[in-house]
């Protein structure tokens, strides 16, 4: 098949190989999902839809298409790693009745027994997630994300097997079907790191149904809790897990909250928080810090600090600073990363049965209303465009001949930037989607390109 893939959403990044031998990006692990578009598929000579299993199940799906891969190993020096996916049809947050079937999330039971606590390296969480396709009846339990490697050489927990258990409300379903399976790396290559089972047909109800896995070690006698599902569960709208906004601007979250993967409809305390870090002002938070909700919906806005015309404001990078003296204010300095997690909580505070974080990066913005027609200053208005990028990437645009580095591109250099602002206004333009698009890290400060845009048509003063 040949096709286009969309925007990915990536999950929180986790240990994925959990010894002391190794450490930084190599040990790190996450997940992605993103639906694909222009799809078609090829024939071969020997291939046909005759013979081709594929071919025949894929036909009536091609425009409604996912791909879920596991990304993990990654090796700087190689620029490499491993993906382990699938692609299936689109899995809908919900059935027709309510009931939710993409994403169910899988947790650490609370029984674990000390011996899987150990050996899985906990309490580092592990955490897991189905789907449902229920016209289908098929269960795809992706199993990567609760299955850590113990050391660089694709050793999993030694000695275990795993045992999903499938459930009618509180009544084990008792099948004929064998889920087991090893978790051994080769059947992680053959599988995408994925199980896929039937749903017995005595499950006459889906909305009663649950999973529990189990591992049996070697020399145990019987199996001992891994993995549940949890009572309560929060969902976002997809493209609200990681939110970019500018400066001073607002933005509206939306989620569900679900109860036994059924919308909750007795009353729920919500709450919500901004959580500080090191790296950042803090620079959104939502503008309300509790409700209370019956429908099972949940909608807040975060607003985003003012980074041009700014109180005063607590900074932790500059608290040793004997200047700032961990402050600042005003027109904050465009050469830095502004961002915070901001969570939304249910059930208490300090104890929440669910919580999701959302990763918030806040842009500066460009007021254009201020830079009057043919006054477009280079030190002024364009290079804090750049100061981010030649702050930490200030050998980017660089060729390497006899192993040397030489600029074509100097962004401190008004004609050199003036002479190519034609081509930049077309790569700072483009959607976020585009391969081509500038910068790489899309994020440009906003309306920096509508600045650009102007720029070529306008006179610059030094």
């Amino acid at each position: 098949m040949i096709g286009k893939i969309d925007r990915a959403l990536q999950s929180e990044v986790y240990t994925n190989i959990r010894s002391k031998d190794s450490s930084g990006f190599f040990t790190a692990a996450a997940h992605f999902e993103t639906t694909l578009s222009d799809v078609y598929h090829l024939y071969g000579p020997s291939i046909s839809k005759e013979n081709s299993r594929c071919l025949k199940e894929i036909k009536d799906v091609l425009t409604n298409l996912k791909m879920y891969f596991h990304v993990s190993r990654y090796d700087v020096s190689r620029n490499e790693g491993d993906v382990y996916g699938y692609i299936s049809r689109v899995v809908p947050e919900t059935n027709n009745e309510g009931l939710l079937l993409n994403d169910r999330p899988l947790i650490a039971d609370s029984d674990l027994s000390a011996e899987v606590y150990n050996d899985f390296q906990l309490p580092e969480p592990i955490v897991g997630s189905y789907d449902i396709l229920d016209k289908e009846s098929l269960i795809v339990l992706r199993y990567l994300d609760f299955m850590p490697f113990i050391d660089r050489n694709y050793h999993t927990p030694v000695g275990y097997k795993y045992f999903p258990h499938l459930f009618n409300g509180k009544d084990e379903i008792k099948t004929k079907m064998n889920y087991e399976f090893n978790g051994y790396h080769n059947e992680m290559l053959q599988s995408g790191g994925v199980q896929v089972f039937v749903i017995p047909e005595e499950l006459k109800d889906l909305s009663k149904l649950n999973i529990k896995v189990k591992v049996k070690k070697d020399h145990w006698k019987s199996e001992s809790p891994l993995m549940v599902e949890p009572d309560w569960n929060l969902v976002l709208d997809e493209n609200q897990k990681a939110i970019k906004m500018g400066s001073h601007q607002q933005s509206a979250v939306n989620a569900r909250i679900y109860l036994h993967n059924q919308l909750a409809k007795q009353p729920v305390n919500i709450y919500f928080e901004s959580q500080e870090n090191g790296s950042s002002p803090l620079v959104a938070e939502f503008t309300k810090q509790e409700d209370t909700t019956s429908s099972g919906s949940i909608s807040a806005i975060i607003q985003a600090h003012d980074l041009e015309n700014s109180g005063e404001i607590n900074d932790p990078v500059t608290k040793d600073d004997p200047n700032s003296k961990g402050t600042l204010k005003g027109n904050l300095p465009w050469d830095r990363y502004y961002g915070n997690l901001v969570s939304i909580k249910i059930g208490t505070r300090t104890n929440p049965v669910a919580q999701i974080d959302i990763l918030v990066r806040v842009l500066h913005a460009v007021n254009l209303n201020q830079i009057p027609k043919n006054k477009i200053s280079f030190r002024r208005d364009i290079l804090p465009l750049f100061s981010y990028y030649l702050r930490y990437y200030p050998w980017l645009h660089v060729t390497v001949e006899n192993c040397q580095f030489t600029r074509f591109l100097d962004l401190n250099d008004s004609s050199a930037v003036k002479d190519i602002i034609s081509e930049m206004t077309i790569r700072v333009e483009k959607d976020d989607d585009d391969w081509q698009k500038m910068p790489r890290s899309r994020d440009f400060p906003i309306d920096g390109d509508k600045l650009l845009k102007r720029l070529e048509k306008e006179d610059m003063l030094v």
